[in-house]
């Protein structure tokens, strides 16, 4: 039980933020509602990907959201924004490399 009192401390790489400020003010609203729902019980929130074991998808319409997982220091970095028929080229992009380099980036 004590997991569920964590909070965790939201991270944006510089693509999604991009990316998502060029989303329509309607879907900003909506994906922010859903963005800070994940602070307290982000494995419930998204759907896990089993690519990589802390990568997670969010939607928002027809958007998905990815995010990550990252426990020891309890934040969640958003790391992609795409419109769901762009979601398996993004997914086949992503390498362990890549995850890490964000990781470094932003956390």
């Amino acid at each position: 039980m004590s997991e569920n009192n964590k909070i965790y401390e939201l991270k944006f790489d510089k693509v999604f933020t991009r990316k998502y400020r060029n989303l329509g003010r309607s879907f900003q609203i909506q994906g922010d509602k859903k963005i800070k729902r994940l602070k307290k019980n982000p494995q419930d929130q998204g759907k896990q990907l089993r690519f990589f074991h802390n990568l997670y998808e969010l939607r928002l319409q027809m958007y998905r959201i990815f995010y990550l997982i990252h426990e020891q220091k309890v934040n969640i970095l958003f790391i992609g924004l795409e419109h769901k028929d762009e979601t398996d080229k993004y997914l086949r992009s992503l390498t362990k490399d890549k995850i890490n380099s964000m990781i470094n980036e932003n956390l």
